[in-house]
């Protein structure tokens, strides 16, 4: 997958746009104060380009003023795309030297854009009861104890209200209908939390369901530490996947193929604009074609949101040798933040990791703190010093917090 403009009108014109819309998106503020914060002076200085070329241009200027009254509408999207594309075909040293600029912005900054042509914010919502509904409608759940070629880890905590609980049991029904053959892969869903809050909706869509007692700050790293040493069994892989990530129902048996033709020892599944961070109209669309109507897969052209190219997480895929030779996650990363990329840098430094060209999508949730004071949350934590030397995943690490 490329995102480069390769100086091509119609390229330059179209990411232009991405800026244009993602300067007026409160989206993509909230969905990672990190990533915007990287990412606002390129979409800024975009935008001031933008404007210098459509200064003299009616149509060019009328098409912009209108995104950024609807930045969420593919139509007006396209619209100011087809100005930019008429004003640049004419003019190529312009091209060229916007293009060149976009292209070496694209390895800086930290966020995209993505609307598609069919996307309307008009989708019905789809709440946990919803959710829960099309779940009862399935025979059977996942078969216990399930297969251990591959472990798929998922960590988890929600409040009361279930907004991540109705994610983390999407998640568990697309989970649920992979055509890998189920006895190839368990599914370990761990819940950090004071008390066993939401067992009972969870337990029946995975093989072992893990209470770890912490009601504390969250903490993402010992959790999935928790599931990899806590599930009985000795898997050939891992699988860490985020709560918030919905799955296509090939995803288990094409990164499975993957990593066991033993070329390397670890993968993201995406490559730089392949996690797509749904906003809430389009997660609820997602929601609805993936277990509602049990499409193998969403149709982009039907969802609208912000491209993380540079986030490492939501699922990482290890040799299950290799995860416990680093010690797995670095545990003195707690709250958000930072932990994923420790993660992947690890793995990076004692084997082969590689990235590959899926599109991952990730559900629109309330986001977490990102910042205290205007520092990372885990800024303290020297990134690559950790190997777990002193114990990983001890269950009653906090019992006594």
């Amino acid at each position: 997958m490329t995102r480069m403009t390769q100086g091509i009108p119609a390229k330059v014109a179209e990411r232009l746009a991405d800026h244009a819309a993602l300067s007026v998106d409160q989206g993509a503020r909230d969905i990672s104060a990190t990533s915007w914060e990287l990412s606002e002076p390129y979409v800024a200085e975009a935008v001031k380009r933008l404007e210098r070329l459509a200064a003299d241009d009616a149509r060019t200027t009328a098409a912009y003023a209108r995104l950024c009254g609807e930045p969420m509408s593919p139509a007006v999207h396209a619209e100011l795309t087809a100005a930019l594309t008429a004003l640049l075909a004419p003019r190529p040293e312009d091209t060229a030297e916007l293009g060149a600029w976009l292209d070496e912005t694209e390895q800086r900054t930290d966020m995209g854009y993505h609307v598609g042509a069919a996307y309307t914010p008009d989708a019905a919502p789809a709440p946990l009861a919803k959710v829960r509904e099309w779940g009862d409608a399935r025979t059977g759940g996942r078969p216990a104890p399930g297969g251990h070629e591959l472990l798929v880890v998922v960590p988890f905590r929600d409040g009361d209200a279930g907004r991540r609980t109705r994610n983390l049991l999407s998640c568990l029904l697309a989970l649920g209908d992979q055509t890998l053959d189920a006895d190839r892969y368990a599914v370990t869903v761990v819940e950090a939390d004071d008390r066993p809050r939401w067992r009972d909706v969870i337990a029946p869509h995975a093989n072992h369901y893990v209470h770890a007692p912490n009601g504390g700050l969250f903490n993402k790293s010992w959790t999935m530490n928790v599931g990899v040493t806590n599930t009985p069994g000795d898997p050939r892989y891992v699988c860490m996947l985020d709560a918030d990530v919905l799955l296509d129902r090939d995803f288990l048996e094409r990164n499975l193929e993957r990593i066991a033709t033993g070329e390397h020892a670890a993968h993201l599944p995406y490559h730089r604009g392949g996690l797509l961070a749904l906003d809430d109209h389009s997660s609820d669309r997602a929601l609805l074609r993936r277990l509602g109507e049990g499409h193998a897969s969403p149709d982009p052209r039907e969802l609208r949101g912000q491209l993380l190219l540079a986030a490492p997480g939501a699922s990482v895929w290890a040799d299950a040798g290799l995860y416990h030779r680093i010690g797995g996650f670095d545990e003195r990363f707690a709250g958000w933040g930072g932990e994923d990329d420790d993660f992947v840098e690890r793995l990076s430094r004692h084997g082969d990791f590689v990235r590959f060209d899926d599109t991952v999508m990730h559900l629109n949730h309330p986001r977490p703190v990102m910042r205290v004071e205007g520092r990372a949350f885990n800024a303290h934590v020297e990134m690559g010093t950790w190997d777990g030397s002193e114990g990983y995943g001890l269950i009653d690490a906090y019992a006594a917090v």
